[in-house]
């Protein structure tokens, strides 16, 4: 039965990636705010979705994020008009 508790972080049975891939993930959103979510998403084997979540901070929440919101719309430089 659903007790409201659930593995999070690296007790999560599905885990992929470990705490310090997190936080390298989220570092090199900082540096590199052209990359896309789908860029991201092939250098650390996740779907586009998850590696967005842990970016917003809605995934792996238990480590704080550090980085500031990406702004929505158009990346720099990109082709898209």
């Amino acid at each position: 039965r659903g007790r409201g508790r659930s593995a999070a972080g690296m007790r999560h049975p599905g885990v992929k990636l470990t705490a310090t891939q997190v936080r390298q993930l989220r570092a090199l959103v900082t540096k590199h705010p052209e990359l896309t979510g789908k860029e991201i998403a092939a250098r650390f084997g996740l779907t586009t979705a998850w590696t967005n979540a842990i970016i917003r901070g809605e995934g792996w929440k238990t480590i704080p994020t550090t980085s500031p919101k990406r702004p929505k719309g158009p990346r720099p430089g990109s082709a898209r008009t």
